[in-house]
């Protein structure tokens, strides 16, 4: 299996060595993925805070963008290169890996896998070698999963637990890659060297919850700006549910729930974290209306929500 894994995704890694085109001069706030066409294709492109619809610069037919399931993508600040996971339409199913030169905007290289094989919890190293680290796992049960990693374009299993993934996410102050997995007895999370020596394993809990916390996926997020990692929170509200952002304090291995919460019954997708200011992209409990919220950090309160024309899942 680490030999078929290893020949899918040599190409994963292979281009980041090349020398990437300049940023170009164009102004953007972030990157943003979106299915489109019916959720018939995926598209790739600007998202702005202060406007109310992305840009789409490039589009994947015949393929979907899957919600809120195994972090299907991440985001190289270094080399502007998005890895992304789509999932296709075509007879022989399965899944294909994208990445995106969101300069030059064009696509760097695809490789398909079968269907299974089930890959997702990306993350950049955000280093110009573009190391991709994440999770994978087999067949039809999700509760076994095998940690990876991407370098030097040779596929490397470093770990496995017997447990669901629930996020990921790339320190780069430490050069850890952390992972939060949910078994039987609770949610833990653990923290791996770039070689691949395991350095971190805590239990996690959560305080300042108004309501209980859903066994959902938490989106992890870094930030960079404070050193912190930030959490989307799903919580139970009476018959429906509150999403709200949290801070994860790695000494004690507590999420501490933020005043930063939304409306009932909208779903937080992808939130990107500033200096100042951080961003949510959300939508309804039907997925048929979306919505951008602003943060503001400072004072960890909510700042502003508006519709947003754009269904976007990722953003970056």
């Amino acid at each position: 299996m680490k030999i078929i894994l290893t020949v899918l995704l040599l190409i994963l890694s292979c281009y980041t060595s090349q020398t990437l085109s300049q940023e170009s001069s164009v102004s953007w706030n972030g990157i943003g993925i979106w299915n489109t066409n019916s959720n018939k294709s995926i598209s790739i492109g600007y998202v702005g805070w202060s406007g109310d619809q992305g840009i789409a610069k490039i589009e994947i037919p015949d393929a979907y963008y899957a919600f809120n399931i195994f972090q299907q993508s991440t985001f190289n600040n270094v080399t502007k290169v998005l890895t992304f996971i789509a999932q296709k339409f075509e007879s022989y199913g399965g899944s294909t890996i994208y990445a995106i030169d969101c300069v030059a905007w064009e696509i760097v290289y695809s490789t398909h896998y079968n269907s299974f094989y089930h890959i997702g919890g990306l993350v950049s190293s955000q280093t110009k070698d573009d190391n991709v680290y994440g999770n994978y796992y087999t067949g039809t049960n999700p509760n076994g999963i095998y940690r990876m990693a991407i370098v030097m374009g040779t596929m490397v299993v470093y770990g496995h637990d017997s447990a669901e993934y629930r996020g990921s996410v790339f320190d780069t102050s430490n050069n850890i890659f952390y992972c939060a997995t949910n078994n039987f007895t609770g949610l833990y999370l653990k923290g791996y060297t770039t070689s691949f020596t395991n350095v971190y394993e805590k239990k996690i809990s959560f305080a300042n919850n108004v309501n209980p916390v859903a066994n959902n996926p938490l989106n992890l997020v870094y930030d960079s700006y404070s050193n912190t990692i930030v959490a989307n929170v799903n919580m139970y509200q009476d018959n429906t549910f509150l999403y709200a952002l949290g801070y994860l304090d790695l000494t004690s291995g507590v999420i501490s729930v933020t005043k930063m919460s939304g409306y009932t019954s909208e779903l937080f997708a992808t939130t990107v974290v500033g200096s100042t200011y951080a961003y949510t992209f959300a939508c309804d409990q039907s997925a048929s209306n979306f919505y951008l919220y602003q943060w503001n950090l400072y004072t960890g309160t909510f700042s502003s929500h508006k519709n947003y024309n754009t269904p976007v899942l990722a953003a970056f």
